[in-house]
């Protein structure tokens, strides 16, 4: 599983980000910090040229992340105060890395599993590595010591292994339980609760009276199997009602809970909710639910045994924060409820919300994964999408900044068509502000305003660029004209081989073909309807690629029964010329926008 690492890339990397995060001076010259800057630069151009990878899981612990490849690399970000990183970086509250960056010593893994601030990796040769806070013998190494790179261990023959909070679990292949680590609460499952004084248990115990369990999870302060059969067990804390037991106390035996389970989704936070699913389609919720957090539009004191929640049947998979959820539905959308004071439920708001509310611009999305107040989604087309708290730089996108709704952070590149989106930009080039009312106009420019973002905007995804599409059309078809008097003349322009005409709005278009080029002059008659006094001035301005390249305007007396009116311009291919009038005395810009025949 080892491999040639990468350790001083990741290590500029990590101390540039916490200079920036803390203030101080990494480099004693400002030539060394920039030698530093070009290094970690050209590593990133070298980075770019190595064959793509293809995500295969995205994992989330309390202020940090990782991403499993399918060549079996890892790479991590986030926090690295426990070095649960594993980049071999100091272990520090200000050591923070917000870029996916790989653990060079790693190759061959086959699994993931992250916890609230420790890993286990597994190897396709059935190895086990672990790194991160060792504090009660979590890491399994039979010390309390942190590792900021991974550590092999023995564990010997299992199936499933299990991250927790301050303790660690495993399903041997013979279905039976083991667990290590902190057993203040009864959470080892073996008959016993510990105390403060006493030591953790190094090496593995075996949870009493199980057998045939095909899934464990390891919590904050208790621990969930799940049998072959459906029926779900708990141990440890229940003070709060973590494990859904009338009885709050600590549980040192494992208890069965629920039957028919599929499978189960809790969180490693101190304050815990979780939720079953079971095999009817149901879902079922027990635990902490102060902000929410179970989505059914209560909120208030914890639910110490299973209630089902019909609101929340159609989800495929639940993922729980701290005080907040997040769900990915069957279609491939994300939805959230719960506290949302950092962004964690991903709807562009920072309001909290007691029912499901949808995390906006995701679609396609195969599988999520939540931290304390975070969230990493990995869609259907490779991309990685991110939300929520930033402040260790665990969403990933090269910032510290908290998100209340995904960036992309990974992934191959999106083909974008926006092809229809700068048509209809270009169109709104032939529109005047003269001939609509203010409310209406000022629509309009905001919405062209976002469609000019969402251009220039290389990471913009389809759907942006589509809704964009829609708010421009609609802001154009909300264009309300101004009241204008009856027109007073008419607008007549000869047929021509040079071009095709086109009666707008704007005015008479001559779209120049693609043999037209040079000098060439362009002729219009005006005919007067009405008797008035004044003067008449017919606007010829020329346009290529709808940039104005220049304007004549010809006068006459208004009074006049016909005139002649006639421009010339240094034409190119594809040019416009646009042909309108405009009433001196008034400066009413009038249009027929019938071509006389």
């Amino acid at each position: 599983m080892f491999g040639k690492t990468k350790g001083f890339l990741a290590i500029l990397l990590a101390v540039l980000f916490a200079a920036m995060s803390t203030g101080t001076t990494c480099f004693a010259e400002e030539s060394q910090f920039s030698k530093a800057q070009r290094f970690i630069s050209d590593m990133a151009e070298t980075d770019s040229e190595q064959p793509e990878r293809t995500i295969i899981s995205v994992h989330t612990g309390d202020d940090y992340s990782a991403i499993l490849y399918d060549d079996g690399t890892v790479s991590t970000f986030g926090s690295n105060e426990f070095g649960q990183l594993g980049l071999g970086l100091p272990m520090s509250a200000n050591t923070k890395v917000n870029v996916p960056t790989d653990i060079g010593s790693l190759t061959d893994v086959e699994t993931l599993n992250v916890g609230s601030s420790h890993v286990f990796a597994i190897g396709k040769d059935g190895s086990v590595w672990a790194w991160g806070r060792g504090y009660r013998g979590k890491l399994g190494d039979e010390t309390e010591t942190n590792r900021n790179t991974p550590k092999l261990i023995q564990l010997g023959d299992f199936k499933v292994i299990s991250a927790g909070y301050c303790h660690s679990a495993v399903v041997k292949n013979d279905g039976t339980v083991w667990c290590w680590g902190n057993n203040r609460s009864g959470q080892l499952g073996n008959g016993k609760i510990g105390s403060f004084s006493a030591p953790p248990e190094f090496k593995p115990v075996q949870a009493l009276d199980l057998t045939n369990v095909k899934d464990v999870f390891a919590g904050q302060t208790f621990t969930f199997a799940l049998g072959n059969s459906g029926e779900l067990f708990g141990w440890g804390r229940n003070i709060g009602g973590e494990l859904g037991l009338e009885e709050q106390k600590n549980i040192a035996n494992p208890t069965k809970i629920i039957s028919d389970v599929k499978k189960i989704a809790s969180s490693s936070s101190h304050i815990a909710h979780a939720f079953a699913f079971k095999n009817d389609g149901s879902i079922w919720v027990w635990g902490n639910n102060h902000a929410g957090q179970f989505g059914d539009g209560q909120s208030g004191d914890e639910i110490i045994t299973p209630i089902q929640i019909e609101e929340l049947e159609g989800m495929a998979e639940i993922t729980p924060g701290r005080y907040h959820t997040v769900a990915l539905k069957e279609d491939g959308t994300v939805w959230a409820w719960g506290k949302n004071d950092v962004g964690q439920l991903g709807d562009g708001t920072l309001e909290d919300s007691t029912v499901p509310v949808q995390v906006v611009g995701l679609s396609d999305i195969v599988s999520i994964s939540t931290g304390l107040y975070h969230t990493i989604a990995l869609a259907g087309d490779g991309t990685v999408w991110s939300w929520g708290d930033n402040s260790s730089g665990q969403l990933g996108d090269g910032t510290n900044e908290n998100r209340n709704s995904p960036v992309r952070i990974m992934g191959p590149s999106l083909e974008v068509d926006k092809t229809d989106l700068q048509a209809e930009v270009d169109g709104v080039s032939y529109l005047e502000r003269a001939d609509y009312t203010e409310d209406s106009w000022e629509a309009l420019i905001e919405a062209l305003e976002d469609a000019h973002a969402v251009l220039g905007d290389e990471e913009a995804t389809q759907e942006t660029v589509d809704n964009a599409l829609e708010a421009l059309k609609g802001a154009i078809r909300g264009l309300v004209h101004r009241d204008t008097p009856t027109s007073k003349y008419e607008l007549e322009v000869e047929d021509s081989d040079d071009y095709e005409k086109q009666a707008t709005e704007a005015g008479i278009m001559l779209m120049l073909k693609q043999n037209v080029t040079g000098f060439k002059h362009f002729g219009a008659v005006v005919r007067a309807t009405d008797e008035r006094l004044g003067q008449l001035e017919v606007v010829f301005t020329h346009l290529r690629n709808y940039i104005q390249r220049g304007l004549n305007s010809i006068q006459a007396d208004y009074d006049a029964d016909m005139i002649n009116a006639k421009a010339g311009f240094n034409t190119e291919p594809g040019d416009v010329i646009k042909i309108y009038m405009v009433d001196e005395l008034t400066n009413e810009t009038d249009r027929n926008p019938i071509i006389l025949k």
